[in-house]
């Protein structure tokens, strides 16, 4: 074997078949692989022209990695160079999970180069027949999409059959609606009765439009001295990796979920509540408050309440008033608060720059499309009359 003082790779000769079949093995770093690959020739001059044509392509920043590269193997560089250190853990934890699942076993095996858009149809085709929204179908696409669009800029493939596939249409997702006076009146009573000590939460969610994450990761330092306004620097987070399920705190979603938000008197007294009762629930346990404990804590097991558990609150109740007053109300997740706030809000003639400020969006277009529904000649009463109203 003969090392390559340039540092174009390694040379050794091959002996193959039952022949005995002499070629020559040229081995050399892949970077964007990062591992070894191999060329072939005939002779050793003809495998040590190629290693060095390879280095030129590697010190003129035109190196192209073989062809033969798979889907699969793809990810991994488009993951290592694209995707980590850039987004948020438990988005990439998302993103890899919709493509084990959906992409992989269809064509992670195949190579880029012969991925055509007969492939891409198939599986978008597979995906409609199996009855996936149609807001899933069109991630996975783009998931797809971005990859091989990553695959063109490195000439591993000159086009990406995905542009060349339109959307496909799948099941329609349930449309997240706004909550009636009549529900809201309903559900708050039923909180007041049946869990009382949650009722805070889902308080704030109504009144300031907030996510249910940055709700969780609210601390006392969140608040004002007068409990007149909250900021919002965090989110909560839980999403699944390899190791296991992964707890705990975020920045925000954007840049702009970093806000600071009015709080309704109605509000900041059952604030004042609540410390009363988290300093007496610690003072139990020999323990002080402090301005950096979180306000919705699970004392018992020494954690925040998660996202299941505030599901499983609203379940609760929606089952007390039927159980008790036969009062009907279909179930509802935790977002269907901030989509009230919002379209509310909008019937109150609040500004969008306004409104975009309070939510915590990058751009007026999430305001234009999910409420566009809203007719703004619709006119309610304020938004803090309402909640008052609605809540008494």
């Amino acid at each position: 074997m003969a090392k390559r003082a340039n540092g174009e790779g390694t040379i050794r000769k091959r002996v193959s078949g039952k022949k005995g079949n002499i070629r020559w093995e040229g081995r050399y770093y892949d970077p964007y692989l990062k591992k070894q690959k191999s060329v072939y020739g005939d002779t050793k001059e003809e495998v040590r022209k190629m290693l060095s044509q390879i280095a030129v392509k590697k010190d003129t920043g035109n190196f192209v990695s073989q062809n033969n590269i798979t889907l699969d193997e793809w990810r991994e560089t488009y993951l290592s160079l694209y995707v980590e250190g850039v987004l948020k853990p438990q988005t990439i934890s998302a993103k890899q999970k919709m493509y084990t699942l959906h992409i992989q076993p269809m064509i992670g095996s195949k190579c880029v180069q012969n991925i055509t858009d007969m492939d891409v149809k198939t599986l978008l085709n597979r995906l409609q027949a199996l009855h996936y929204a149609t807001s899933t179908i069109s991630n996975i696409r783009n998931e797809l999409s971005t990859m091989l669009k990553r695959a063109v800029e490195h000439k591993l493939i000159s086009s990406n059959p995905v542009s060349n596939i339109k959307a496909v249409n799948g099941t329609d997702s349930k449309e997240r609606r706004e909550l009636t006076d009549y529900e809201l009146k309903w559900f708050f009573r039923g909180l007041e009765e049946r869990r009382p000590q949650d009722l805070l939460f889902f308080l704030i969610m109504a009144t300031t439009g907030a996510r249910c994450g940055e709700v969780i990761g609210l601390q006392w330092c969140n608040f004002s001295d007068d409990y007149s306004s909250m900021s919002i620097n965090k989110t909560y987070t839980q999403y699944q990796t390899e190791q296991g399920v992964i707890r705990g705190f975020s920045k925000p979603k954007t840049k702009t979920s970093v806000r600071t938000i009015p709080i309704i008197p109605k509000v900041s007294e059952e604030l004042r509540k609540k410390y009363e009762e988290n300093k007496e629930i610690m003072s139990s346990l020999n323990q002080t408050i402090s301005d950096n404990d979180f306000i919705f804590m699970d004392f018992r097991r020494d954690r925040v309440n998660n996202h299941s558990y505030y599901r499983n609150v609203i379940k609760g109740v929606l089952d007390y008033l039927k159980r008790c007053y036969n009062i009907e109300i279909e179930m509802f997740s935790t977002h269907y608060f901030r989509h009230t706030f919002t379209s509310r809000a909008l019937r109150s003639n609040v500004s969008l720059e306004t409104l975009k400020r309070l939510l915590g969006h990058k751009s007026y277009n999430m305001i234009e499309q999910v409420y566009a529904h809203v007719s703004q000649s619709d006119k309610v009463n304020a938004v803090m009359a309402m909640f008052s109203e609605a809540n008494n």
